[in-house]
Protein backbone atom coordinates (compact mmCIF):
# COMPACT_ATOMS: atom_id res chain seq x y z
CA UNK A 1 0.00 0.00 0.00
CA UNK A 2 1.50 3.03 -1.21
CA UNK A 3 1.58 5.79 1.33
CA UNK A 4 2.37 9.78 0.59
CA UNK A 5 4.77 11.59 2.98
CA UNK A 6 3.74 14.75 3.44
CA UNK A 7 6.53 17.92 2.99
CA UNK A 8 6.24 21.35 3.54
CA UNK A 9 7.89 24.52 2.75
CA UNK A 10 7.48 27.91 4.46
CA UNK A 11 5.84 30.38 2.56
CA UNK A 12 3.91 33.60 4.04
CA UNK A 13 1.72 35.21 6.05
CA UNK A 14 0.90 34.02 10.14
CA UNK A 15 2.01 30.72 9.70
CA UNK A 16 0.98 29.87 6.09
CA UNK A 17 2.63 26.83 4.12
CA UNK A 18 2.46 25.41 0.86
CA UNK A 19 3.83 22.55 -1.36
CA UNK A 20 5.11 24.99 -4.54
CA UNK A 21 2.78 23.95 -6.91
CA UNK A 22 -0.29 21.80 -5.64
CA UNK A 23 -2.94 22.27 -3.10
CA UNK A 24 -1.57 20.71 0.00
CA UNK A 25 -1.51 23.56 2.59
CA UNK A 26 -1.28 23.96 6.38
CA UNK A 27 -2.92 26.90 8.11
CA UNK A 28 -1.39 28.21 11.30
CA UNK A 29 0.90 25.50 11.91
CA UNK A 30 2.10 23.96 15.06
CA UNK A 31 -0.83 26.74 16.46
CA UNK A 32 -3.09 24.36 17.93
CA UNK A 33 -5.36 25.09 15.19
CA UNK A 34 -7.81 22.21 13.33
CA UNK A 35 -9.71 23.18 10.11
CA UNK A 36 -12.84 21.85 10.75
CA UNK A 37 -14.43 23.23 7.87
CA UNK A 38 -13.51 24.50 3.93
CA UNK A 39 -15.92 25.45 1.61
CA UNK A 40 -15.26 27.41 -2.13
CA UNK A 41 -16.81 30.60 -2.28
CA UNK A 42 -18.61 32.73 -4.78
CA UNK A 43 -14.97 33.59 -6.52
CA UNK A 44 -13.35 30.15 -6.54
CA UNK A 45 -11.31 30.73 -3.47
CA UNK A 46 -12.10 29.28 -0.17
CA UNK A 47 -13.65 29.91 3.07
CA UNK A 48 -12.16 27.93 5.70
CA UNK A 49 -13.11 27.66 9.66
CA UNK A 50 -10.62 26.75 12.27
CA UNK A 51 -10.97 25.82 15.83
CA UNK A 52 -7.99 26.75 18.01
CA UNK A 53 -8.12 23.52 20.38
CA UNK A 54 -6.44 25.77 23.20
CA UNK A 55 -9.31 26.83 25.68
CA UNK A 56 -10.41 30.05 25.54
CA UNK A 57 -9.68 31.29 22.09
CA UNK A 58 -11.59 32.77 19.18
CA UNK A 59 -12.10 30.82 16.20
CA UNK A 60 -10.90 31.64 13.24
CA UNK A 61 -12.22 32.17 9.54
CA UNK A 62 -10.01 32.70 6.42
CA UNK A 63 -10.85 33.63 3.27
CA UNK A 64 -8.50 32.63 0.80
CA UNK A 65 -7.83 33.07 -3.07
CA UNK A 66 -8.03 30.36 -5.62
CA UNK A 67 -4.64 29.37 -4.64
CA UNK A 68 -5.78 29.18 -0.70
CA UNK A 69 -3.23 32.50 -0.13
CA UNK A 70 -4.81 34.07 2.61
CA UNK A 71 -6.75 37.30 1.68
CA UNK A 72 -8.54 37.81 5.32
CA UNK A 73 -8.95 36.78 8.48
CA UNK A 74 -12.29 37.12 11.12
CA UNK A 75 -11.45 36.29 14.57
CA UNK A 76 -14.87 34.79 15.64
CA UNK A 77 -16.45 34.38 18.68
CA UNK A 78 -16.29 35.36 22.42
CA UNK A 79 -12.82 36.37 24.50
CA UNK A 80 -12.76 33.60 27.57
CA UNK A 81 -14.73 30.94 26.17
CA UNK A 82 -14.90 28.00 23.49
CA UNK A 83 -15.46 29.03 20.25
CA UNK A 84 -15.42 26.57 17.36
CA UNK A 85 -16.62 26.73 13.59
CA UNK A 86 -17.82 23.71 12.48
CA UNK A 87 -19.80 24.46 9.09
CA UNK A 88 -20.25 27.15 6.30
CA UNK A 89 -22.49 27.89 3.96
CA UNK A 90 -21.96 30.24 0.73
CA UNK A 91 -25.61 32.38 1.73
CA UNK A 92 -27.21 33.01 -2.65
CA UNK A 93 -26.76 37.19 -1.44
CA UNK A 94 -23.00 36.55 -1.32
CA UNK A 95 -22.82 36.49 2.44
CA UNK A 96 -22.20 33.59 5.11
CA UNK A 97 -23.50 31.44 7.63
CA UNK A 98 -20.97 30.32 10.01
CA UNK A 99 -22.31 28.01 12.36
CA UNK A 100 -20.09 26.00 15.36
CA UNK A 101 -19.98 25.56 19.06
CA UNK A 102 -19.72 28.42 22.28
CA UNK A 103 -19.52 28.05 25.81
CA UNK A 104 -20.69 31.67 26.61
CA UNK A 105 -24.64 30.62 27.95
CA UNK A 106 -23.34 26.83 28.76
CA UNK A 107 -20.35 25.97 29.82
CA UNK A 108 -20.59 22.73 28.53
CA UNK A 109 -21.40 24.44 24.51
CA UNK A 110 -24.05 25.76 22.66
CA UNK A 111 -24.83 25.71 18.88
CA UNK A 112 -24.65 29.14 17.08
CA UNK A 113 -25.16 31.02 13.68
CA UNK A 114 -23.65 33.92 12.97
CA UNK A 115 -24.70 35.59 9.84
CA UNK A 116 -22.07 38.06 7.59
CA UNK A 117 -22.87 40.00 4.83
CA UNK A 118 -20.53 39.97 1.43
CA UNK A 119 -17.98 42.15 3.07
CA UNK A 120 -17.46 39.91 6.13
CA UNK A 121 -19.40 42.68 8.32
CA UNK A 122 -21.97 40.82 11.09
CA UNK A 123 -25.56 40.97 10.18
CA UNK A 124 -27.20 39.25 13.31
CA UNK A 125 -25.94 36.24 15.40
CA UNK A 126 -27.95 33.73 17.28
CA UNK A 127 -27.27 30.41 19.98
CA UNK A 128 -30.27 28.36 20.08
CA UNK A 129 -29.89 27.11 23.43
CA UNK A 130 -30.01 23.86 25.85
CA UNK A 131 -28.51 22.71 28.79
CA UNK A 132 -25.58 20.46 28.74
CA UNK A 133 -23.57 19.87 25.75
CA UNK A 134 -24.81 20.89 22.41
CA UNK A 135 -22.92 22.12 19.18
CA UNK A 136 -23.93 23.10 14.98
CA UNK A 137 -22.51 20.02 12.83
CA UNK A 138 -23.49 22.03 9.96
CA UNK A 139 -25.44 24.64 7.88
CA UNK A 140 -27.09 24.52 4.62
CA UNK A 141 -29.64 27.38 2.43
CA UNK A 142 -32.55 25.49 1.09
CA UNK A 143 -33.89 26.44 -2.47
CA UNK A 144 -36.67 28.40 -1.32
CA UNK A 145 -33.83 30.43 0.67
CA UNK A 146 -34.08 29.55 4.41
CA UNK A 147 -31.94 27.45 5.74
CA UNK A 148 -31.15 23.88 7.72
CA UNK A 149 -28.93 23.99 11.34
CA UNK A 150 -28.17 20.88 12.12
CA UNK A 151 -27.38 20.32 15.82
CA UNK A 152 -25.76 17.34 17.99
CA UNK A 153 -26.26 16.97 21.49
CA UNK A 154 -24.66 15.00 24.58
CA UNK A 155 -27.15 12.27 24.47
CA UNK A 156 -26.21 11.53 21.36
CA UNK A 157 -29.60 13.15 20.22
CA UNK A 158 -29.88 15.18 16.56
CA UNK A 159 -31.50 18.19 16.22
CA UNK A 160 -32.85 20.09 12.42
CA UNK A 161 -33.51 23.66 13.05
CA UNK A 162 -35.04 25.08 9.69
CA UNK A 163 -34.56 29.09 10.00
CA UNK A 164 -35.78 31.76 8.11
CA UNK A 165 -33.60 34.19 6.76
CA UNK A 166 -33.36 36.26 10.01
CA UNK A 167 -32.28 32.82 12.22
CA UNK A 168 -36.21 32.25 13.26
CA UNK A 169 -37.45 28.66 13.69
CA UNK A 170 -39.74 27.70 11.75
CA UNK A 171 -39.76 24.23 12.15
CA UNK A 172 -38.37 21.85 15.10
CA UNK A 173 -37.32 17.81 13.89
CA UNK A 174 -35.25 16.08 16.73
CA UNK A 175 -34.82 12.37 17.27
CA UNK A 176 -33.66 10.37 19.88
CA UNK A 177 -30.56 9.27 17.65
CA UNK A 178 -28.06 11.16 16.42
CA UNK A 179 -27.42 12.70 13.02
CA UNK A 180 -24.04 12.31 11.16
CA UNK A 181 -25.01 13.59 7.62
CA UNK A 182 -28.14 15.66 6.19
CA UNK A 183 -27.92 15.18 2.26
CA UNK A 184 -30.90 17.69 0.70
CA UNK A 185 -32.42 15.20 -1.67
CA UNK A 186 -33.38 16.11 -5.45
CA UNK A 187 -37.19 16.42 -4.65
CA UNK A 188 -36.34 18.52 -1.70
CA UNK A 189 -36.64 16.11 1.08
CA UNK A 190 -33.67 15.24 3.26
CA UNK A 191 -31.89 12.51 4.34
CA UNK A 192 -30.06 11.92 7.36
CA UNK A 193 -27.55 9.28 8.04
CA UNK A 194 -28.44 8.38 11.96
CA UNK A 195 -25.84 7.35 14.87
CA UNK A 196 -28.43 4.97 16.91
CA UNK A 197 -27.78 3.19 20.44
CA UNK A 198 -30.00 0.25 20.95
CA UNK A 199 -30.20 -2.85 22.93
CA UNK A 200 -30.00 -6.22 21.52
CA UNK A 201 -32.53 -7.11 18.90
CA UNK A 202 -33.55 -10.52 20.37
CA UNK A 203 -33.40 -9.62 23.91
CA UNK A 204 -34.21 -5.75 24.54
CA UNK A 205 -34.10 -5.83 28.64
CA UNK A 206 -30.36 -7.10 28.64
CA UNK A 207 -29.48 -3.37 28.77
CA UNK A 208 -26.19 -4.24 26.13
CA UNK A 209 -26.46 -1.20 23.98
CA UNK A 210 -24.92 -1.32 20.33
CA UNK A 211 -24.61 1.16 17.74
CA UNK A 212 -26.48 0.57 14.81
CA UNK A 213 -26.91 2.37 11.56
CA UNK A 214 -29.78 3.90 10.49
CA UNK A 215 -31.33 6.56 7.90
CA UNK A 216 -34.67 8.65 8.22
CA UNK A 217 -36.41 10.51 5.07
CA UNK A 218 -38.12 13.53 6.40
CA UNK A 219 -40.51 15.67 3.76
CA UNK A 220 -39.92 19.13 3.21
CA UNK A 221 -41.84 20.38 6.08
CA UNK A 222 -39.92 18.46 8.71
CA UNK A 223 -42.24 15.36 9.02
CA UNK A 224 -40.92 11.67 9.05
CA UNK A 225 -41.41 9.76 6.00
CA UNK A 226 -39.54 6.57 7.05
CA UNK A 227 -37.12 5.38 9.65
CA UNK A 228 -35.11 2.25 8.51
CA UNK A 229 -32.10 0.47 10.80
CA UNK A 230 -30.04 -1.86 9.88
CA UNK A 231 -28.76 -5.10 11.58
CA UNK A 232 -25.49 -6.96 10.94
CA UNK A 233 -24.84 -8.98 13.61
CA UNK A 234 -26.44 -9.12 17.51
CA UNK A 235 -22.88 -8.24 18.64
CA UNK A 236 -21.90 -6.15 15.67
CA UNK A 237 -21.23 -2.12 16.50
CA UNK A 238 -22.17 -0.61 13.31
CA UNK A 239 -22.31 2.97 12.23
CA UNK A 240 -23.59 4.88 9.25
CA UNK A 241 -21.85 8.43 8.22
CA UNK A 242 -22.61 9.86 5.21
CA UNK A 243 -25.00 9.54 2.21
CA UNK A 244 -24.74 10.19 -1.93
CA UNK A 245 -28.11 10.31 -4.08
CA UNK A 246 -28.34 8.06 -6.98
CA UNK A 247 -30.05 9.11 -10.42
CA UNK A 248 -32.64 6.25 -9.43
CA UNK A 249 -33.64 8.49 -6.09
CA UNK A 250 -32.14 5.90 -4.20
CA UNK A 251 -28.83 6.08 -1.72
CA UNK A 252 -25.20 4.98 -1.26
CA UNK A 253 -24.36 5.06 2.37
CA UNK A 254 -21.02 4.75 3.83
CA UNK A 255 -20.26 3.61 7.33
CA UNK A 256 -18.44 1.21 9.15
CA UNK A 257 -19.00 -1.89 11.59
CA UNK A 258 -17.20 -3.37 14.64
CA UNK A 259 -17.68 -6.91 16.05
CA UNK A 260 -14.41 -7.79 16.49
CA UNK A 261 -10.93 -6.63 17.00
CA UNK A 262 -10.83 -3.85 14.27
CA UNK A 263 -13.24 -1.73 12.44
CA UNK A 264 -14.02 -2.28 9.15
CA UNK A 265 -15.42 -0.07 6.33
CA UNK A 266 -18.85 -1.06 4.75
CA UNK A 267 -20.38 0.68 1.87
CA UNK A 268 -24.65 0.46 1.89
CA UNK A 269 -26.81 0.53 -1.47
CA UNK A 270 -30.68 1.95 -0.67
CA UNK A 271 -33.51 2.11 -3.14
CA UNK A 272 -36.03 5.09 -2.76
CA UNK A 273 -38.14 3.52 -0.22
CA UNK A 274 -35.32 2.87 2.25
CA UNK A 275 -34.82 -0.90 1.55
CA UNK A 276 -31.24 -2.40 1.18
CA UNK A 277 -29.99 -3.55 -1.92
CA UNK A 278 -26.44 -3.91 -1.59
CA UNK A 279 -24.15 -4.40 2.10
CA UNK A 280 -20.46 -4.48 1.26
CA UNK A 281 -17.57 -5.32 3.37
CA UNK A 282 -14.30 -4.42 2.89
CA UNK A 283 -10.96 -5.12 4.85
CA UNK A 284 -9.86 -8.05 6.43
CA UNK A 285 -6.85 -9.30 8.29
CA UNK A 286 -5.10 -6.48 9.29
CA UNK A 287 -4.12 -4.67 12.21
CA UNK A 288 -5.82 -1.04 12.34
CA UNK A 289 -9.13 0.74 11.90
CA UNK A 290 -10.50 1.96 9.18
CA UNK A 291 -13.83 3.44 8.92
CA UNK A 292 -15.83 5.41 5.67
CA UNK A 293 -16.92 8.43 6.95
CA UNK A 294 -17.67 10.77 3.93
CA UNK A 295 -19.36 9.92 0.70
CA UNK A 296 -19.17 12.27 -2.21
CA UNK A 297 -20.15 11.61 -6.19
CA UNK A 298 -18.01 12.20 -8.93
CA UNK A 299 -20.58 11.42 -11.76
CA UNK A 300 -23.58 9.59 -11.45
CA UNK A 301 -22.05 6.23 -11.15
CA UNK A 302 -18.89 6.84 -9.46
CA UNK A 303 -17.69 8.40 -6.05
CA UNK A 304 -15.18 8.98 -3.90
CA UNK A 305 -15.28 7.61 -0.12
CA UNK A 306 -12.62 9.57 2.63
CA UNK A 307 -11.87 6.74 5.09
CA UNK A 308 -10.54 7.83 8.52
CA UNK A 309 -7.74 5.10 9.76
CA UNK A 310 -6.19 4.00 12.67
CA UNK A 311 -2.97 2.02 14.69
CA UNK A 312 -2.90 0.87 18.01
CA UNK A 313 0.52 2.86 17.91
CA UNK A 314 -0.87 6.37 18.38
CA UNK A 315 -0.89 7.55 14.69
CA UNK A 316 -3.87 8.06 12.65
CA UNK A 317 -4.19 9.18 8.71
CA UNK A 318 -6.99 9.29 5.66
CA UNK A 319 -8.03 7.71 2.65
CA UNK A 320 -9.78 8.51 -0.50
CA UNK A 321 -10.93 5.74 -2.43
CA UNK A 322 -12.53 5.79 -5.85
CA UNK A 323 -15.62 3.70 -6.26
CA UNK A 324 -18.46 2.61 -9.20
CA UNK A 325 -21.99 2.25 -8.13
CA UNK A 326 -21.88 -1.30 -6.75
CA UNK A 327 -19.11 -0.48 -4.51
CA UNK A 328 -16.00 -1.62 -6.74
CA UNK A 329 -13.10 0.05 -5.33
CA UNK A 330 -11.41 1.51 -9.04
CA UNK A 331 -8.46 3.57 -7.05
CA UNK A 332 -7.00 4.40 -3.61
CA UNK A 333 -4.68 6.94 -1.89
CA UNK A 334 -3.73 7.43 1.41
CA UNK A 335 -2.01 10.31 2.97
CA UNK A 336 -0.34 9.62 5.87
CA UNK A 337 2.05 11.25 8.64
CA UNK A 338 5.31 9.12 8.65
CA UNK A 339 5.73 10.20 12.12
CA UNK A 340 3.81 9.90 15.55
CA UNK A 341 0.45 11.49 15.76
CA UNK A 342 -2.48 11.99 13.65
CA UNK A 343 -3.88 13.29 10.21
CA UNK A 344 -7.55 14.00 11.47
CA UNK A 345 -10.16 14.71 9.31
CA UNK A 346 -12.43 17.56 9.40
CA UNK A 347 -14.62 18.08 6.36
CA UNK A 348 -15.10 16.79 2.49
CA UNK A 349 -16.36 19.11 -0.09
CA UNK A 350 -17.08 19.35 -4.11
CA UNK A 351 -16.10 21.99 -5.63
CA UNK A 352 -17.78 23.93 -9.14
CA UNK A 353 -15.23 22.76 -11.19
CA UNK A 354 -15.15 19.19 -9.72
CA UNK A 355 -12.31 18.67 -7.94
CA UNK A 356 -12.98 17.33 -4.10
CA UNK A 357 -11.81 19.58 -0.98
CA UNK A 358 -10.47 18.15 2.27
CA UNK A 359 -9.69 20.14 5.59
CA UNK A 360 -8.51 18.81 8.64
CA UNK A 361 -5.80 18.94 12.00
CA UNK A 362 -1.92 17.99 10.92
CA UNK A 363 1.18 18.92 12.54
CA UNK A 364 -0.75 20.84 14.80
CA UNK A 365 -2.20 22.78 11.93
CA UNK A 366 -5.17 23.09 9.78
CA UNK A 367 -4.66 21.21 6.84
CA UNK A 368 -6.17 21.59 3.70
CA UNK A 369 -6.17 19.37 0.31
CA UNK A 370 -7.51 19.43 -3.04
CA UNK A 371 -7.88 16.12 -5.33
CA UNK A 372 -8.95 15.53 -8.53
CA UNK A 373 -11.40 12.87 -9.28
CA UNK A 374 -8.21 10.88 -10.23
CA UNK A 375 -7.28 11.21 -6.69
CA UNK A 376 -4.01 13.36 -7.35
CA UNK A 377 -2.82 16.34 -5.66
CA UNK A 378 -4.30 19.27 -7.69
CA UNK A 379 -2.06 22.10 -9.02
CA UNK A 380 -2.22 25.05 -8.48
CA UNK A 381 -3.86 27.80 -11.57
CA UNK A 382 -2.69 30.46 -13.45
CA UNK A 383 -6.06 32.12 -14.12
CA UNK A 384 -6.73 35.47 -12.77
CA UNK A 385 -9.92 35.91 -10.53
CA UNK A 386 -11.42 39.15 -8.88
CA UNK A 387 -11.57 38.57 -5.53
CA UNK A 388 -14.51 39.81 -3.04
CA UNK A 389 -16.46 41.26 -6.00
CA UNK A 390 -19.90 41.82 -4.31
CA UNK A 391 -17.86 43.95 -1.84
CA UNK A 392 -17.79 47.52 -3.16
CA UNK A 393 -14.50 48.17 -0.31
CA UNK A 394 -11.62 46.16 0.89
CA UNK A 395 -11.72 43.84 3.32
CA UNK A 396 -9.58 43.71 6.53
CA UNK A 397 -8.70 41.71 9.08
CA UNK A 398 -11.27 42.02 12.29
CA UNK A 399 -12.60 40.85 15.37
CA UNK A 400 -16.40 39.64 15.54
CA UNK A 401 -17.82 39.23 18.53
CA UNK A 402 -21.55 37.51 18.82
CA UNK A 403 -21.46 38.55 22.80
CA UNK A 404 -24.52 40.40 21.92
CA UNK A 405 -26.10 37.22 20.39
CA UNK A 406 -30.16 36.48 20.88
CA UNK A 407 -30.79 33.77 22.48
CA UNK A 408 -33.26 31.43 21.44
CA UNK A 409 -34.72 28.76 23.56
CA UNK A 410 -34.76 25.42 21.98
CA UNK A 411 -35.69 21.55 23.64
CA UNK A 412 -33.24 19.28 22.67
CA UNK A 413 -34.28 16.57 24.20
CA UNK A 414 -38.06 15.99 23.53
CA UNK A 415 -38.05 13.81 20.43
CA UNK A 416 -40.53 15.46 17.55
CA UNK A 417 -42.13 12.01 16.60
CA UNK A 418 -42.57 9.21 18.85
CA UNK A 419 -40.95 6.02 19.07
CA UNK A 420 -39.70 4.72 15.68
CA UNK A 421 -42.18 1.81 14.39
CA UNK A 422 -39.45 0.10 12.34
CA UNK A 423 -36.57 0.52 15.40
CA UNK A 424 -36.07 -0.80 18.41
CA UNK A 425 -37.08 0.18 21.70
CA UNK A 426 -35.02 3.21 22.95
CA UNK A 427 -31.99 1.68 25.64
CA UNK A 428 -33.63 0.75 28.93
CA UNK A 429 -33.24 3.52 31.65
CA UNK A 430 -31.42 0.80 33.61
CA UNK A 431 -28.63 3.66 34.28
CA UNK A 432 -28.97 4.70 37.92
CA UNK A 433 -28.65 8.44 38.84
CA UNK A 434 -25.87 7.76 41.27
CA UNK A 435 -23.72 6.14 38.76
CA UNK A 436 -21.69 9.55 37.98
CA UNK A 437 -18.26 10.95 36.96
CA UNK A 438 -16.45 14.34 38.08
CA UNK A 439 -15.43 16.68 37.16
CA UNK A 440 -16.88 16.78 33.60
CA UNK A 441 -15.34 18.52 31.31
CA UNK A 442 -12.41 16.99 32.48
CA UNK A 443 -8.44 17.53 32.28
CA UNK A 444 -6.15 14.69 33.66
CA UNK A 445 -7.99 12.76 36.56
CA UNK A 446 -11.72 11.66 35.96
CA UNK A 447 -13.78 10.04 39.56
CA UNK A 448 -16.70 7.87 38.48
CA UNK A 449 -18.91 7.28 41.96
CA UNK A 450 -21.10 4.13 41.78
CA UNK A 451 -24.45 3.91 43.33
CA UNK A 452 -24.57 2.72 46.95
CA UNK A 453 -27.09 -0.42 45.16
CA UNK A 454 -23.89 -1.95 43.73
CA UNK A 455 -22.89 -4.21 46.46
CA UNK A 456 -20.23 -7.16 46.68
CA UNK A 457 -18.12 -4.68 43.93
CA UNK A 458 -15.05 -7.22 42.98
CA UNK A 459 -13.65 -5.92 39.16
CA UNK A 460 -14.84 -2.52 37.20
CA UNK A 461 -14.39 -2.51 33.89
CA UNK A 462 -14.43 1.16 32.43
CA UNK A 463 -14.26 1.45 28.62
CA UNK A 464 -14.00 4.92 26.65
CA UNK A 465 -14.96 5.38 23.27
CA UNK A 466 -14.26 8.51 20.64
CA UNK A 467 -17.19 9.58 18.40
CA UNK A 468 -16.27 7.00 15.92
CA UNK A 469 -16.80 4.33 18.36
CA UNK A 470 -12.95 3.72 18.27
CA UNK A 471 -11.43 2.42 21.99
CA UNK A 472 -9.47 4.87 23.82
CA UNK A 473 -9.03 3.26 27.13
CA UNK A 474 -9.56 0.21 28.62
CA UNK A 475 -9.03 -0.19 32.32
CA UNK A 476 -9.73 -3.27 35.08
CA UNK A 477 -9.63 -1.92 38.18
CA UNK A 478 -10.50 -4.23 41.38
CA UNK A 479 -11.73 -3.08 44.47
CA UNK A 480 -14.57 -2.50 47.25
CA UNK A 481 -14.70 0.90 47.17
CA UNK A 482 -17.68 2.96 45.59
CA UNK A 483 -15.94 5.51 44.09
CA UNK A 484 -13.20 4.44 40.85
CA UNK A 485 -10.40 6.78 39.25
CA UNK A 486 -8.98 6.59 35.95
CA UNK A 487 -6.15 8.95 34.48
CA UNK A 488 -7.39 10.78 31.29
CA UNK A 489 -4.37 12.92 30.52
CA UNK A 490 -3.38 11.29 27.68
CA UNK A 491 -6.99 11.52 26.09
CA UNK A 492 -6.91 14.33 23.36
CA UNK A 493 -9.16 16.83 23.37
CA UNK A 494 -12.67 16.11 22.69
CA UNK A 495 -16.40 14.12 23.20
CA UNK A 496 -15.98 10.50 24.43
CA UNK A 497 -18.30 7.62 25.92
CA UNK A 498 -17.60 5.92 28.84
CA UNK A 499 -19.03 2.18 29.85
CA UNK A 500 -18.78 0.83 33.13
CA UNK A 501 -19.06 -2.53 33.63
CA UNK A 502 -19.63 -4.04 37.22
CA UNK A 503 -18.96 -7.66 37.84
CA UNK A 504 -19.68 -8.31 34.23
CA UNK A 505 -22.72 -6.29 33.60
CA UNK A 506 -22.68 -2.96 32.07
CA UNK A 507 -24.51 -0.44 34.83
CA UNK A 508 -23.95 3.02 33.15
CA UNK A 509 -22.93 4.78 30.17
CA UNK A 510 -21.90 8.59 30.10
CA UNK A 511 -20.72 11.38 27.95
CA UNK A 512 -17.26 13.17 28.57
CA UNK A 513 -15.87 16.11 27.41
CA UNK A 514 -12.07 16.32 27.63
CA UNK A 515 -10.83 19.66 27.77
Amino acid sequence: MKTFKIFILVLLLSSFHSFAQYWEIIYRENGNAEAKTAIESYDKGLYIGLTDNALQKLALLLKTDVNGKVLWQKKIGMSGFMNGITGICQAKDGGLLVCGLITSKDEEGDAFLLKLNACGEKEWAKIYYDSGYNWAKSIMQLPDGNYLLSIYNEKIEGTLLKLDTSGKVIWQFTSEHGFKDVLLNYDNSFLISVDCFLPLHNNPDTGTAWGRGGITKLKQNGKQDFFKVYYYEEDSLIRFQSARQMQDSGWIVAGWNRNSEYIVERLFRYDKNGNVILSKRYSNGRNYHEAFINILPINDKESIILSEISDKVDKGWVKFTKVDENGKVLKFKEFKNEGAGYLFPGSFQKTSDNKFLFSGYYNNGGYVLKLNENLDIDSFTTKAYRYDSLCPKSISNSTISIADAEIIPVNLDSPTVGKYPTALPRLPEFFTSGNTIYPNPVQDLLHWRISSGTQKLLTAKVYFYNMLGQEISANIISTSENEIQVSTKHFPAGVYMGLLEVNGKVIARQKLLKR
